[in-house]
């Protein structure tokens, strides 16, 4: 401030250079030998127009008074909050002044986004009292890269909002990577109040980092939560990929399923897929002795393969009942009950509905569901017995209000 802002303005120029190309320019000419503080330019900036001494020492002099200005501006009321108007140097704790706000989107970290009350997403949540953010270290030129300004006049302007978006370091061996560590400065979870939204904060502030799961295996284990976002509907032309489950022509596309896996005509027409242990449809990413498989079930289908012997396209006009006669959520290899229950789970999400029937596998849709092409899934695990391929069947009846039923059968089977 003292040196190129007082001499640019000095000279009726409105200019001001930014911190880095000002520090650059600063240390430039405090290292030169001999010290005569005139730029390129042929200015001096570090004339003291009160005195006429030597270039060095009205370079000391300015130095000193800007010093004598800083410690001023921290004892002011610009940093009452801060420093409580403390003229005691003692008092003036770099993490009083310096902090973080994590700010979200929506509360303007980007562009001109901000949303009414989109503060409550911030970390911590805006606004708040002083100091608003988390007092950290570092700071400009360093790894821990904690950047500030430099022409505070308050006790908000030594904050910083931009830092390392990711620290991460990976041993590498010679079949890939061995371990790594990592830390990102907030949370794996974007919904305020999860464990996981913003927890990986404090470790970002004081330099910590945690380890990193590398296999697939191992994350799918590790999950705590899955959500899936299909978008798959049953209105491929062609070969398409669904699988209507041998049902009656008539009515089959009033539920097919769809099974994330490479299909064919064959295997469409006989309701049968085979997975690998191991393989890309093996979602547990790992040739583990068991198939992970992520299985859709879609209702009232405008499915353009399902016509009648004249021709006529297949027509579902609702859904009113979907009962899982296979997998039974209490018959059956542990196995059986936990896909039985987890289907039924996605399928409830088509409406509301309640369960019913001998083994409570029947879904009774109030009122009946009358969206078209819709789609729910889920994930089913079949081990493998005894080292042999191990086959599991899904069946259904799913009827609609009119009375017209469709049966569907589904294999699906796991190889080592």
């Amino acid at each position: 401030v003292n040196t190129f802002d007082a001499t640019l303005a000095a000279n009726g120029i409105s200019f001001r250079q930014g911190t880095l190309s000002a520090l650059r320019g600063l240390l430039r000419l405090l290292d030169a030998v001999p010290f005569t503080g005139v730029g390129a330019s042929g200015i001096n900036f570090f004339d003291d127009p009160s005195v006429s001494l030597s270039a060095a020492n009205e370079r000391d002099i300015i130095l000193v008074k800007s010093l004598q200005q800083a410690l001023d501006l921290l004892g002011s009321s610009g940093f009452t909050d801060a420093y409580a108007l403390s003229q005691n140097v003692d008092d003036y704790l770099w993490g009083k002044v310096h902090y973080v706000i994590f700010q979200s989107f929506v509360d303007g970290a980007l562009n001109a986004t901000h949303i009414p009350g989109g503060g409550a997403f911030s970390i911590p949540p805006q606004p708040a009292p002083f100091p608003p953010g988390y007092p950290t270290d570092g700071g400009r030129f360093t790894v821990d890269v904690a950047n500030f300004g430099l022409r505070p006049t308050t006790e908000t302007g030594l904050s910083f909002g931009s830092g390392p978006n990711r620290r991460s370091v990976v041993e590498m061996g010679p079949s890939g990577p061995v371990r790594a560590k990592n830390v990102i400065p907030g949370g794996e979870d974007g919904v305020v109040g999860h464990p996981h939204y913003g927890d990986q904060i404090n470790d970002w502030l004081a330099d910590q980092t945690h380890d990193t799961l590398l296999a697939t295996a191992d994350v799918v284990n590790d999950a705590q939560s899955r959500t899936n976002f299909p978008t798959l509907r049953c209105t491929d032309t062609g070969v398409g990929r669904c699988i209507p489950g041998k049902g009656n022509r008539t009515t089959e596309c009033t539920s097919e399923f769809f099974v994330n896996a490479p299909v064919d005509a064959l295997a469409i027409r006989m309701a049968t897929l085979t997975i690998a242990d191991g393989s890309a449809a093996d979602f547990d990413g790992a040739a583990n002795g068991s198939c992970v498989v992520q299985l859709m079930v879609c209702i009232n289908n405008n499915d353009p393969r399902l016509t009648d012997a004249g021709g006529a396209q297949c027509q579902s006009p609702d859904v009113a009942t979907y009962q899982l006669k296979r997998p039974l959520p209490d018959v059956g290899r542990a196995e059986d009950k936990v896909n039985a229950a987890a289907i039924l789970a996605t399928l409830s999400s088509l409406g509301s509905s309640s369960a019913d029937g001998s083994h409570t596998s029947t879904l009774t849709f109030t009122p009946a569901v009358t969206a078209q092409d819709s789609c729910v899934d889920t994930y089913v695990v079949i081990p493998i017995h005894n080292g042999h391929p191990t086959r599991k069947f899904f069946k259904s009846i799913v009827t609609q209000t009119n009375g017209g039923r469709d049966a569907d059968s589904l294999r699906i089977i796991c190889t080592p």
